[in-house]
């Protein structure tokens, strides 16, 4: 690797960061529409390593609303 080399690297950096920044296609998902979900009585093993033993999960508009024991996910 020569010196040019890292002078051209420094030089093209701000547009490397943009073009991550910004991606080159940019997303057109739009998740599909769809009705509230709830699993119930089931075993849930979060990302911090918690295990929910009979929990809930809730899923609306594609995303994950709320987690936890089923009396407290069904009364929220």
């Amino acid at each position: 690797m020569t010196f040019r080399f890292f002078i051209c690297l420094l030089a093209a950096l701000p547009a490397l960061q943009a073009a991550a920044q910004t991606g080159p296609y940019p997303s057109t998902y739009t998740p599909l529409a769809s009705n509230p979900v709830l699993i119930t009585n089931a075993t849930l093993l979060t990302g911090t390593g918690e295990r929910i033993d009979n929990g809930s999960l809730l899923l609306n508009e594609g995303r994950i609303a709320a987690i936890g024991q089923a009396d407290d996910v069904i009364g929220a």
